[in-house]
């Protein structure tokens, strides 16, 4: 994976590595530009993983994240061994991904950070910074995309479910664009993959996705002072919007205003004021996988989201 990962980032500042915690070894990388390094309030992006995405299958984003001008450290959790803490806030697999987080983050130099979570991603932030609510103050900003965990009551049959129209709609960008959306084919690669490794845990992972409710863990973090925006794919059809939104409290139906983004290249629909517990709630076109079939675009505006939160 190494060489694979190295003829893709070169000629750019890179660091690839390993870092071991109880609940197994988990594969690293930042990704970066050597002037970015050399300013005084250097805040690169945490960029987690979501269900069944690996490194490679990840480094176009990566790569769309430090071409619009943010430096990203990534990560690729283990399939095999290790152990999690038994806790009663949170399920096992999210737990064991959690507090690998929190140590990695814990060994990082001091400074402040932002994150990004995708799908899963969001659960397993929120369950690290529960962990360990002290990390919190490394954190300057998080923007959370599709996320799942927030949308209430759910169940291993109605996800997988919703996995399965999700899969269709990203096999229907496929059919229509192959070249364009050739992504989609490398990351459904990778997700057999990290299935086939382990389809016990990916069993597990799935019922913690399905048992997640961690809505209420939002409002500690904006009491710490830590910056959180939301990214919703309009036909979603893994983490629906109208379930989130009927969480939020804005009801099945939204008031977004329409707008069109020149940075990010794509229609999208933004809320024209903030929704506590979120900064800003952004409603882009597209499906659970924009990260996928909508770079660079993508990268950018999550870049720009992250900057105007300052």
């Amino acid at each position: 994976m190494e060489s694979q990962l190295r003829e893709e980032i070169v000629p750019r500042m890179e660091s690839i590595g390993k870092f071991e915690t109880p609940q197994g070894v988990l594969n690293t990388i930042h990704i970066g530009k050597q002037e970015n390094l050399d300013t005084d309030e250097y805040r690169p992006a945490i960029v987690v993983p979501g269900w069944g995405i690996t490194l490679n299958s990840e480094m176009g984003f990566l790569n769309d994240m430090v071409d619009s001008g943010k430096d990203v450290i990534s990560m690729e959790f283990p399939r095999l061994g290790g152990s999690a803490s038994s806790n009663e806030e949170f399920a096992e697999e999210t737990t064991r991904k959690a507090e690998m987080l929190t140590q990695y983050m814990e060994s990082l130099p001091q400074g402040k950070y932002d994150l990004v979570g995708q799908s899963e991603a969001a659960m397993v932030i929120l369950a690290a910074l529960a962990l360990k609510p002290d990390l919190a103050d490394k954190i300057k900003n998080i923007v959370f995309t599709s996320p799942a965990g927030l949308a209430g009551d759910d169940s291993l049959v109605k996800l997988m479910t919703r996995y399965l129209a999700h899969l269709n709609q990203d096999n229907a960008h496929l059919f229509k664009s192959p070249i364009k959306h050739r992504n989609i084919l490398r990351m459904g690669f990778e997700a057999a993959k990290f299935v086939g490794k382990n389809p016990v845990r990916a069993l597990k992972e799935a019922n913690s996705i399905s048992q997640g409710e961690l809505y209420s863990y939002l409002n500690p973090l904006k009491e710490k002072g830590v910056n959180v925006a939301l990214i919703q794919g309009e036909s979603d059809k893994l983490t629906p919007a109208k379930k989130l939104w009927s969480k939020i409290g804005e009801g099945a139906e939204s008031p977004f205003k329409k707008d069109e983004d020149t940075t990010s290249g794509f229609k999208y629909k933004e809320k024209s004021n903030e929704t506590p517990p979120f900064n800003s709630i952004t409603m882009v076109g597209g499906g659970h996988d924009n990260r996928v079939y909508a770079e660079p675009g993508f990268a950018r505006k999550i870049v720009r989201l992250l900057n105007n939160m300052n």
